[in-house]
């Protein structure tokens, strides 16, 4: 999803991506359940691996294994 997107916009998911890095993970997940999914797993793919996992583990896991799916074919299409 990042592929398709203007640089500008490229550069601002990478900061929010680090901004939901240095967040406690319970905090960021319940911030990334209320964005749309495609902007919730830009995020995710910009975070470091262990950090989304610490998201990841604290959402609901409907939502975290839609999200890890997304994630999985992210820029496959």
């Amino acid at each position: 999803m990042l592929a398709q997107k203007s640089e500008i916009e490229v550069k601002r998911i990478k900061g929010l991506s680090r901004i939901y890095e240095k967040m406690e993970s319970a905090q960021a997940a319940k911030l990334l359940d209320q964005l749309n999914e495609g902007l919730a797993v830009d995020i995710l793919a910009g975070m470091k691996p262990k950090s989304a996992g610490k998201v990841l583990n604290s959402m609901d896991k409907v939502k975290a294994a839609r999200l890890s799916k997304a994630y999985s074919v992210l820029g496959a299409k």
